[in-house]
């Protein structure tokens, strides 16, 4: 389970890494958590792959296109989902040796 949440821990890091964040004004996007899912499944065919758990009860979701086209990273708290990053051309990995790091 340990590896499992690593796995999970180590491609959102990669994602969030490689990934394009938006104009200020942007990041404060937010909606309720049901409308900015249905926009994001609506337009761009992204459904959820990865979610976090904070302490504090707010969350982070993934989205993902299934072609790996697009993807977003949600922050969810109170009943609101703010988009706080989008990108394009996803690519999961099962893991990294240390000689592939070198090669990201």
């Amino acid at each position: 389970m340990k590896r499992i949440l690593q796995l999970k821990a180590m491609i959102v890091a990669i994602g969030l890494i490689s990934c394009q964040a938006l104009p200020v004004s942007a990041q404060q996007m937010c909606a309720p958590v049901e409308a900015v899912l249905d926009f994001l499944a609506d337009n761009y065919d992204e459904e959820i792959v990865l979610v976090g758990n904070f302490e504090d009860g707010s969350q982070m979701l993934v989205l993902i296109n299934p072609d790996g086209s697009t993807f977003s990273v949600l922050s969810v708290a109170s009943g609101l989902a703010c988009i706080t990053a989008e990108g394009r051309g996803w690519t999961a990995i099962k893991s990294v040796s240390p000689a592939q790091r070198l090669e990201l």
